[in-house]
């Protein structure tokens, strides 16, 4: 019998640098794609891809499962104290499975994750979440954020809360999506 994954919730942390550390030029490319966000430099807060992760969990009719997927780069817009844009990239491709331990089960479930019925990696090796405005709550640093989530060439529109600290040489914010694929 086939399991299927219809929900998952994506537990995003984001740090980033008041500076580019991969090579604006080598990005620019792909991060200029993002459609309704003008970059001002000064407000620009690289994504750092090395300190920046996403952990996953599947829910399914029978339990769930879990694993990772990294962050292939990104930015965040800031202005006036709060983020008015942005663009993380996910490396579909980066998927893994933490809670399976045979190793031939778990290479099962990568396998299907990366497979033309669920995310189609080979296809679509890039997941962007544009992040299109935020505005402030009532509980200090934490943030609604607006945006579109585009998975597999099919963009929807997304709003999750975030907890956002903003410093001088670094930023950090840290949020859950939840990803509906029924």
């Amino acid at each position: 019998m086939k399991k299927v994954i219809y929900c998952l919730s994506l537990i995003l942390v984001i740090s980033c640098e008041n500076k580019d550390t991969e090579g604006t030029e080598q990005r620019t490319g792909d991060l200029n794609k993002t459609k309704g966000i003008s970059m001002v430099a000064g407000d620009t807060l690289w994504v750092n891809p090395k300190t920046s992760n996403i952990h996953w969990i599947g829910h399914e009719v029978t339990g769930e499962h879990s694993g990772h997927i990294k962050i292939a780069g990104g930015f965040v817009l800031k202005n006036a104290g709060i983020i008015s844009g942005g663009e993380v990239l996910v490396d579909m491709q980066s998927i893994t499975v933490e809670d399976i331990e045979t190793p031939k089960w778990n290479q099962k479930l990568v396998d299907h994750l990366k497979a033309d019925d669920f995310f189609n990696s080979d296809e679509y090796p890039i997941a962007r979440l544009n992040i299109m405005g935020s505005s402030s709550t009532d509980i200090t640093d934490i943030f609604t954020l607006k945006g579109e989530l585009n998975i597999r060439d099919k963009t929807n529109p997304i709003e999750f809360n975030a907890m956002v600290n903003f410093s001088q040489d670094s930023s950090k914010a840290t949020g859950t999506l939840k990803v509906d694929r029924t």
